[in-house]
């Protein structure tokens, strides 16, 4: 294979990207290469030893196959759950190898970004600078039409095609389960509708870290590209240097993908500088250096100062704790949001004189009896912070 096989890096043509870009229509996927282990290092490895998952041994895990998937021990769910929460506990670790390799990702106007990985680090990068973004993924075992996403340069939405750590049983662990999810996908063409319609727009796709030597993940690809043939005509740049001639091959030519062989870093630094020189690049807020150094409230605190009769730091205080959760507290914060609503509506009552006292009284309370139980089930959700 020569080098002639591939894109040189000057051969980019950043100015057609820029205008991709520009008009909404560029996607990024991501796969699990674009990660960095804690400490650096190959992030499926990383997560390998942090199952132990080759341990012959292992109180669940029979075997790990070479294509990365395992087999259990038995066909139980709790096995699953068990392991499933081993990987949450996993991706729950600080990243900061690919946080700030994702930092820079993150100020690069993508409308949509289609993540192979579980996890929530991206997202999680996005709520640390600030950034606004939608969060979706995709599970077999979804009995209702996806949402219909609104994306944007300035809202884009962050997809997790292959479940999320947060669901443990759209999580794809088996090869049983990735044909399960391979029929589902194939069945759910108008559930999946809205979001086909947004990758059919698309002008390019940009692929970062991808799994090309799976056999699993190239079945994938055929497997979506079958869905629409509007997909065939969409340009697709991917880094990866092959040392297989035939992969290489595969891709290039049935997928239509260029190949760049060049670094994961030296592409997304070149791409948000392109991105700065033409203005496009989000403007990321600076962090609160006083939010940024308070601890986690405990929930017996947040009890403590309920009954001491500071409701409203009460509800300052778990705004924090579930912040720092998101993307996977985005449901509970939403139901914060309207009771702290409630809250702060009664407020604006009792500053206007338009409630009687008595009647101020019978709905605080109510208030802080909701407060109560929502405390106690994010302690149920979070038990590990206790």
């Amino acid at each position: 294979m020569t080098q002639a096989d591939y894109l040189a890096f000057s051969e980019i043509d950043w100015d057609d990207i820029i205008d991709t870009m520009e008009v909404g229509k560029c996607i990024l996927f991501l796969g699990q290469e674009a990660y960095l282990a804690p400490g650096g290092g190959n992030m499926e490895e990383g997560l390998i030893d942090w199952l132990d998952a080759r341990n012959p041994e292992h109180p669940q895990i029979a075997t790990l196959l070479e294509d990365g998937f395992l087999q259990f021990r038995k066909e139980r769910l709790s096995y699953t759950i068990k392991v499933a929460n081993r990987i949450s506990e996993f991706f729950n670790q600080p990243f900061p190898e690919s946080r700030k390799r994702f930092e820079k990702l993150a100020e690069i106007p993508f409308s949509m970004i289609f993540s192979m990985v579980p996890d929530n680090i991206l997202a999680q990068t996005y709520d640390t600078l600030g950034l606004d973004y939608q969060h979706g993924y995709y599970s077999h075992n979804r009995v209702t039409p996806e949402p219909e996403w609104a994306v944007s340069n300035e809202n884009p939405l962050i997809y997790n095609i292959l479940g999320n750590i947060e669901d443990p049983e759209s999580l794809i662990l088996t090869q049983n389960d990735f044909y399960t999810y391979l029929e589902k996908t194939v069945a759910a063409k108008k559930q999946m509708r809205g979001l086909l319609d947004q990758l059919e727009q698309a002008e390019r796709f940009i692929f970062l870290g991808l799994p090309y030597n799976k056999w699993h993940f190239q079945l994938l690809m055929r497997v979506l590209s079958m869905h629409t043939k509007e997909m065939g005509k969409i340009e697709r740049l991917g880094l990866n240097k092959f040392e297989d001639e035939k992969l290489h091959k595969l891709f290039s030519k049935d997928f239509k993908i260029e190949f760049v062989p060049d670094s994961i870093d030296k592409f997304i630094e070149t791409f948000h500088q392109k991105c700065e020189e033409a203005g496009i690049t989000k403007k990321v807020a600076p962090p609160d250096p006083h939010l940024a150094t308070l601890p986690d409230p405990s929930f017996k605190e947040l009890i403590l100062l309920l009954s001491e009769g500071d409701t409203r730091e009460t509800f300052l205080q778990l705004e924090i704790f579930l912040n720092r959760r998101k993307p996977g507290s985005k449901k509970m914060l939403d139901r914060f949001i309207v009771l702290y609503n409630q809250f702060n509506l009664l407020k604006k009552h009792e500053r206007k004189g338009t409630i009687d006292s008595r009647d101020a009284n019978v709905e605080h309370n109510q208030i802080v009896e909701k407060l109560v139980a929502f405390i106690r089930e994010t302690e149920s959700q979070y038990p590990q912070t206790i």
